[in-house]
């Protein structure tokens, strides 16, 4: 028992330092009780107490072969890789195997998390923060808490499908990674015991970090955070930033907020309680077929009623067919619809089609509006030219103007005319010009002899 104690304040860990603060009596308590016996809890005995299951009772959700139900387990406590009687704490392994049994259960809408943790030990902690990952992929897992949910609590909540959390919960984030070293033996010697530690001559970098803080080398420590805690704390925060990138960049420094805060902080979706949280399984398994149904072929599936709205548009726009667009509730009582990502990126792109086409139509307007206002200088100058301001109203429009000068331009038309006075033509003199013809000259002789 002092040996797994001891195993988890050796590590490096995911935890709040109150909350591992908090721990250390439990630890001076183990190394010093001289009582090893297995007192605790089994695994069997743990899962019944800390397992349970809620029958669905939403009118949205109809089966035929068994009740949907969503499984609620209790993780609360410290974050540990393997079962450990001595806190009564089912590990991550445990945790891990437990929801494999449920994935591809039928009759299983999904799981809640009911979490009340500072965090815990590092060892299994990214695992299970993949399987999380994987396992809402086939089934919906939604987080809730009341108390703490920091560190490698919050690092196993992340990638879960919705994180609700009462709007007074205690902490939430505490993103990062920090560790007590513990040199126990001043205690050992005290006991009598003299502790030697001795290392191959081929293994002198072998828990280097560690021996130079132990040994006084590395007195403020750079050496072993840059080693050994920091490239641990970076993966966290970058599997921090996949999972939720609406995070603030501000959480990545360590800091924790409270249940109301931490919506604003983008740690958490919602404040709510527990019932919102199993209402929220119920309502992303009705818009996850994947979420009710075993992948094994051989499996029975549970079928669900559907309650649809009509957007003839929208629907023609994306491509569904039927009646409408399947319907869903939120934890506030509101109705939704629910579309899928590649679904909204059609709308999008639609929109912004549209928005192009519309500043286009927007430039064709500014070019008629400026050809209407230059029509409308050109009327106005020939109603002035005409002399016709005085006939013409105030308020009088452009057609009123083009009408008024229409009626003018006929009005003149069928006025008569001034007659045209030619002047008269006394006729050629063919006399005097022949008396001018010299009828002698060569030329004209020779033309006058002409047939």
């Amino acid at each position: 028992m002092a040996k797994q104690i001891h195993n988890f304040f050796q590590g490096s860990l995911y935890i709040q330092e109150a909350y591992l603060d908090a721990l250390i009596p439990l630890y001076f308590k183990s190394i010093t009780s001289s009582d090893d016996s297995d007192n605790g809890k089994t695994i069997e005995e743990l899962e019944k107490s800390q397992i349970s299951f809620i029958n669905s009772s939403s009118s949205d959700i109809n089966t035929t072969e068994s009740a949907v139900k969503v499984v609620l387990i209790n993780l609360i406590g410290p974050v540990i890789k393997y079962y450990d009687w001595w806190y009564d704490m089912l590990g991550t392994q445990e945790y891990m195997q437990i929801l494999n049994r449920y994935k591809n259960d039928p009759s299983i809408a999904g799981v809640v998390f009911n979490m009340d943790t500072g965090g815990g030990q590092k060892y299994g902690t990214p695992e299970f923060f993949d399987f999380i990952a994987d396992f809402i992929k086939v089934k919906p897992l939604v987080i809730y808490t009341n108390g703490l949910l920091c560190s490698g609590g919050y690092y196993i909540a992340c990638p879960a499908s919705y994180i609700i959390a009462n709007k007074r919960a205690d902490a939430i984030g505490s993103i990062g990674i920090y560790t007590e070293i513990f040199d126990i033996n001043g205690y050992y010697e005290s006991l009598g015991l003299k502790v030697h530690t001795i290392y191959s001559n081929l293994s002198s970098e072998k828990n280097k970090s560690y021996r130079d803080v132990i040994d006084g080398i590395d007195k403020n420590y750079e050496n072993y955070k840059k080693k050994e805690l920091d490239p641990d704390g970076q993966i966290f925060i970058d599997d921090m930033k996949k999972s939720r990138p609406q995070i603030k960049e501000e959480v990545f420094k360590g800091g924790a907020w409270n249940g109301e805060e931490a919506v604003k902080m983008g740690l958490v979706d919602a404040n709510g309680s527990l019932q919102d949280a199993i209402n929220k399984v119920l309502e992303l398994a009705q818009s996850n077929p994947k979420s009710n149904s075993n992948n094994n072929k051989n499996s029975k599936k549970t079928s669900m009623s559907k309650k649809t709205k009509n957007f003839p548009l929208i629907q023609s726009l994306i491509g569904v067919e039927g009646e409408g667009v399947d319907t869903i509730s939120t934890i506030t009582g509101k109705k939704g619809v629910q579309l899928t990502e590649e679904q909204l990126e059609i709308v999008e792109t639609a929109l912004s089609g549209n928005e192009a086409a519309l500043t286009a139509e927007k430039g064709k307007v500014t070019t008629a509006q400026e050809q209407v206002t230059s029509l409308e200088t050109a009327v106005n100058t020939a109603i002035e030219t005409a002399g016709l301001t005085a006939s013409v109203a105030a308020a009088a429009s452009i057609e009123d103007k083009i009408t008024l000068l229409g009626s003018k331009v006929v009005e003149f038309g069928k006025q008569p005319g001034k007659k045209i006075t030619n002047p008269k033509s006394e006729g050629d003199s063919f006399e005097e010009e022949n008396s001018i013809v010299d009828a002698n000259a060569d030329h004209n002789k020779i033309y006058n002899q002409l047939p």
